[in-house]
């Protein structure tokens, strides 16, 4: 037995067992392979077919609103255009989820609100093109007084006079801009709603 020549202390060698063989980074074992097929990853959101969805589904809704005698279910309308939009992008482009819907539904009710804003313009600027102001505060007046003759409400009278107005005309059209956001948006968060579920 070798002794230490320093301290004359016995030295004893540790050899590795032959039943323990070295393992190797080639003999490890390889980690099963995923193949792509199951590998599903989620459609990215197409922004041209979602803008190209709102604006037809805006310009639909503005059309509707514009009728005398579908006018006063513009709530429902509203709601209705924003589902369009969601479901007329899941046509093209697949599925959408519930925040994809509101956001469609969302930028219907901006488009509409921009068709609004452009025809509204153009057409006070052809008013005052042809028309003196004078005789324009008289038409208006008179639209008003047939409007409160089937309608001889004391409420209604003094909104619609208020609505004349240059503080009640931006009053109604910052509530029209809510309104088409908050409705339009809420349609396509439902049709996405509705779509998910009707796929599963």
């Amino acid at each position: 037995m070798p002794f230490c020549p320093a301290c004359r202390a016995p030295q004893i060698r540790v050899g590795r067992s032959e039943a323990e063989p070295a393992v190797s980074p080639e003999t490890w074992p390889a980690r099963p392979e995923v193949p792509a097929a199951a590998i599903t990853t989620k459609p990215e959101f197409d922004r041209r077919r979602a803008r190209r969805s709102a604006l037809v589904s805006g310009g639909l809704l503005v059309m509707v609103m514009l009728l005398p005698p579908l006018a006063p279910f513009a709530i429902l309308w509203m709601l209705l255009a924003g589902a369009l939009s969601a479901t007329l992008y899941q046509r093209r482009a697949g599925r959408a989820t519930v925040g994809e819907g509101a956001r469609l539904g969302i930028t219907t009710g901006f488009f509409a609100f921009a068709i609004v804003t452009v025809l509204s313009g153009a057409s006070a600027a052809l008013a005052l093109a042809i028309l003196s102001p004078a005789e324009i505060r008289a038409a208006l007046q008179a639209q008003l007084t047939r409007t409160l003759a089937n309608n001889p409400d004391p409420a209604v009278r003094q909104t619609l006079e208020q609505m004349l107005t240059p503080h009640g005309i931006v009053l109604a059209f910052v509530s029209l801009f809510i309104g088409l956001i908050v409705l339009c948006g809420l349609g396509g968060m439902l049709a996405g709603l509705f779509g998910m579920r009707w796929r599963k």
